[in-house]
């Protein structure tokens, strides 16, 4: 199944603040809901990337995004896409020169803990 269009839904009965549904839809205007799950599968989404002028561009093929009142997420009408994204974005000018604490400082600045641990 081809998708062409994407957004965010209604969250289901019950699910914890935060969390949100897409709704894709194909060609014919049929409509595919992903809840649950991580937020990375259900926007097609590897890198998690937010919304924004990278990640929305034409070359990057993103048919919608999708979020909570905090943060807007990329949709990609499928996975391979998404992981496309990611990697040109990480192939990019913007991080190929930098060390790898360096571009994960720039990736996620959110979590210093984290990087931490990964990077020794």
């Amino acid at each position: 199944m081809v998708f062409i269009k994407a957004k965010a839904g209604p969250p289901l009965i019950g699910d914890p603040p935060g969390m949100f549904t897409v709704q894709y839809f194909d060609e014919e205007g049929n409509m595919t809901i992903r809840s649950r799950g991580k937020r990375a599968w259900r926007c097609n989404n590897p890198g998690n990337l937010k919304k924004g002028s990278y990640s929305m561009g034409k070359d990057r093929r993103a048919i919608g995004s999708a979020g909570d009142k905090n943060n807007e997420y990329a949709v990609y009408p499928d996975y391979e896409t998404g992981h496309e994204a990611l990697v040109v974005m990480l192939r990019g000018s913007k991080y190929i020169h930098l060390t790898l604490r360096a571009a994960m400082n720039r990736y996620d600045s959110t979590n210093p803990k984290y990087i931490d641990e990964i990077v020794v």
